[in-house]
């Protein structure tokens, strides 16, 4: 391709000119990331790599979050990547190397069919994205993003000046180099852009892919030396108190949103009517942040009411298609508050309780003792499998039928357990509501506990007490601990022969729907609880089912099911607050259950037993069944 001097001390002007709009303004977002705390994680780094080129190269959770919208997208992603290769090749050939960096040969012809079959579709993908931008416009894109417009009109600029310069006009022809130069302005355009906009999501998002955690809203432990007669107690740090006290990844994270509103159209609080809506709580931050990250957070009203109303369900994370990990960024906020004994009144007595009888319900420790005596559960001894109880079972009435059911089923299997007589709670909702302190103090005296028991694995019938359990290897118990939930260990007992589960016929108890029940084959409606399917990934939503069929129950799904399952409401220390705005979290997951028609309602997790046992009651249903997977089993013995 012949230019003259001219044309090419124009591009080189125009190249450098780009490339320095480009930079400044990301140079001040990664000066802005550098101010948070922490660091980037870079470990394992060739899970990291993996695990990049499955959700970056390849799109995959933009895909599978939403099928027809995430195809749409990938197509535009993949034309655009083929699409930077040929530019640079016309950027050589017009600086004299006439082979450019694809050759004159069968490859570069090879190379142009690809990009012609990818941009076609490609094509039609932006023009789809622009009606759903632009005119359906689905409530969770919030406002109208220009920016997002000037895009879709450049990218469709790119494909149709490559198809016209590629398939229907040689380089004589007089329109050709007119149609370069639209292709090169508009690429170095789009460039300038970039950092200016959302869609600086293209640089960041390669970062935030790979250096996001491998676990669901995985907290950092904070360093409380609760010994040491050396602590400053007033310059210790407790939590977020200004923006920048927040860690580099909720900062990267925060100018890395992509404003596809996924989060937006999965929080349970925003669905509910609450004031939290994830999406905007990034934006916000994202705003802060550029204008003055030096900022306090506390007292500041865009957050000091919505960071109360997140149960740490998960699900903004799960379906974040570049790896922003919202709730970490609202308990590092709420650790701040509490820091400066700011918080709702509703948790003062859980933050009490816990504090001076290590559970959430000001129970006695006799009590348990005296449950456990009574109904001969027993007592750890070295070589044992550990089995937590957690608070619920030990202390709450309803789930302490779910105990005496796990404790049959491991009975007749023959199982050599044991629990901890002066177990304490692990702290669960002490540390997502935000009181790090309190939760370190429960923490340290279990983990003293266990470590001295030394068990080679502990199973636990709570999935909160199964995550917060893991987080104790973070502060001393030892990692060679293994740390299941009951519904893992009671498959493992099946598939070794050691329990046999006859099926069981139906019941003729009222269904989930106010019917009157049946008496032919048991049907059920599993729940997921956030914490077992989430957060402990496809095992959490499998294993619990291969369970249920064993019995032969007729299995039926919720609309919204296993990993993309609704919260009920209890999560992040919710259990123990009130809801004042919007429907009750549990209302809205009963009425979809109650959809279903079921029977039974089956769960693993004695915080959604709660939730979901009072959302019936609350909507007339006084007796419909809300059974824990161990309860259903042992009728099966």
């Amino acid at each position: 391709m012949h230019t003259s001097l001219v044309e090419k001390i124009i591009l080189a002007v125009v190249i450098i000119v780009s490339i320095a709009l480009f930079i400044e303004p990301v140079i001040q977002r990664l000066r802005i990331i550098q101010k948070g705390r922490g660091s980037l994680p870079c470990d394992r780094f060739g899970e990291r790599i993996a695990r990049w080129i499955r959700e970056v190269l390849l799109q995959g959770t933009v895909i599978v979050g939403r099928p027809l919208p995430g195809w749409a997208h990938a197509l535009v992603f993949w034309s655009f990547l083929f699409f930077l290769l040929e530019t640079l090749d016309i950027i050589f050939r017009m600086f004299g190397l006439e082979s450019g960096i694809l050759g004159t040969g069968p490859f570069h012809q090879f190379y142009r069919g690809i990009l012609a079959l990818v941009s076609i579709p490609a094509f039609f993908g932006i023009v789809y994205l622009l009606i759903r931008r632009f005119v359906s416009r689905p409530p969770s894109l919030g406002k109208i993003s220009w920016t997002s417009g000037l895009v879709a009109i450049f990218i469709m600029i790119l494909i149709a000046t490559f198809i016209a310069t590629s398939f229907f006009m040689s380089e004589d022809n007089p329109l050709f180099k007119p149609i370069i130069w639209i292709h090169l302005l508009t690429i170095f355009a789009f460039l300038i852009l970039i950092p200016r906009s959302k869609h600086i999501h293209l640089f960041l998002s390669l970062y935030t892919t790979f250096c996001k955690d491998f676990e669901l809203a995985a907290i950092k432990p904070l360093i409380i030396d609760m010994e040491s007669d050396d602590v400053d107690e007033e310059n210790m740090y407790l939590g977020a108190e200004k923006f920048t006290d927040l860690g580099k990844y909720t900062i990267l994270g925060s100018l890395t949103c992509v404003e596809c509103g996924r989060c937006y159209d999965n929080c349970p609080a925003r669905i509910t009517g609450k004031k939290l809506n994830p999406k905007e709580l990034m934006l916000n931050l994202r705003e802060t942040f550029i204008a003055n990250p030096d900022k306090e957070i506390i007292g500041d009203k865009t957050f000091s009411d919505m960071i109360w109303q997140c149960t740490t369900c998960g699900a903004c994370t799960f379906q974040c298609p570049v790896g922003i990990d919202q709730p970490i960024a609202i308990i590092e906020m709420r650790r701040g508050y509490v820091a400066n004994s700011i918080f709702p009144d509703t948790l003062r007595p859980l933050f009490d309780n816990l504090e001076s009888t290590a559970n959430p319900w000001n129970y006695q420790p006799t009590d348990a003792a005296k449950f456990i005596a009574e109904n001969k559960f027993p007592e750890y001894e070295s070589g044992k499998i550990l089995w937590w109880m957690g608070c619920m079972a030990r202390y709450n009435d309803r789930y302490r039928k779910v105990a005496l059911a796990f404790k049959k089923l491991l009975d007749t299997a023959g199982v050599n357990y044991g629990v901890l007589v002066e177990e304490q709670c692990t702290g669960d909702a002490a540390r997502r509501a935000g009181n790090e302190f309190l939760f370190q103090m429960l923490a340290k005296a279990n983990i003293e506990m266990l470590n001295e028991a030394n068990p080679s694995m502990i199973v636990t019938t709570c999935p909160h007490c199964l995550r917060t359990l893991k987080e104790y290897k973070d502060l001393g118990l030892k990692k060679e601990i293994e740390i299941v939930n009951h519904s893992h260990f009671l498959m493992g007992l099946i598939n070794e022969g050691k329990l046999k589960i006859k099926a069981t016929a139906g019941n003729s108890a009222a269904g989930t729907d106010g019917g009157k029940g049946t008496d032919s084959a048991k049907s059920v409606v599993y729940h997921d609880g956030c914490y077992l399917s989430r957060y402990v990934g496809d095992e959490g939503y499998r294993n619990p089912r291969l369970l249920l069929a064993k019995t032969g129950a007729t299995i039926h799904e919720p609309e919204r099911a296993k990993r993309k399952s609704f919260c009920c409401g209890a999560g992040g220390g919710m259990l123990f607050t009130e809801e004042t705005e919007g429907t009750r979290i549990n209302h809205e997951r009963v009425e979809e259950l109650m959809k279903v028609g079921a029977d039974e309602v089956c769960i693993s997790c004695p915080f959604c037993q709660m939730m979901l046992t009072d959302g019936f009651t609350d909507k007339g249903i006084e007796n419909a069944k809300v059974m824990d997977i161990a309860e259903v089993l042992a009728e099966g013995l």
